[in-house]
């Protein structure tokens, strides 16, 4: 069964929430126009998280305008309030080792949060975490030259 969780696990970075709140208010601006429900959401957010919303408004019965904003509303408040853990790595850090790093985060860390995911010129390996006031650095960095 989908549950809003469902929904907003979907979501890992502070970007993506980003993007997601955008979709979300463009849905909103159109919700109440003649086009179908169905068809706002199809074209106004990503295909995984359409799919994942009307699957929900299907199981749930939700079908009409108030009923999906409520729900926008609810998946909104979910990823507001998440934690957000900050990671500071090397530019040159390969895509594929961050998509692991988030399966490997998502998989182990014991609640939801969100990356803020920066990249940092000064770090040439390893990474630097914050989260919740916590902060350690696992970075190699460059050292400053000499005068």
């Amino acid at each position: 069964m989908s549950t809003i969780a469902s929904i907003t696990e979907l979501v890992q970075t502070v970007s993506e929430k980003n993007e997601l709140f955008k979709q979300i208010e463009r849905v909103s601006e159109f919700l109440y126009q003649s086009d179908s429900i169905l068809n706002v959401i199809q074209k106004h957010v990503e295909f995984e998280f359409a799919t994942q919303l009307v699957a929900y408004m299907h199981e749930h019965h939700i079908t009409t305008p108030s009923g999906v904003e409520k729900v926008l509303q609810e998946i909104k408040n979910e990823l507001k309030d998440r934690p957000v853990l900050q990671i500071s790595l090397s530019p040159a850090t390969p895509l594929h080792s961050l998509e692991l790093m988030k399966t490997w985060i998502t998989t182990n860390v014991k609640q939801p949060v969100l990356l803020d995911i920066q990249h940092n010129p000064s770090i040439i390996g390893g990474l630097v975490l914050a989260f919740e006031g916590r902060y350690r650095d696992y970075s190699y960095k460059l050292s400053s030259p000499s005068l």
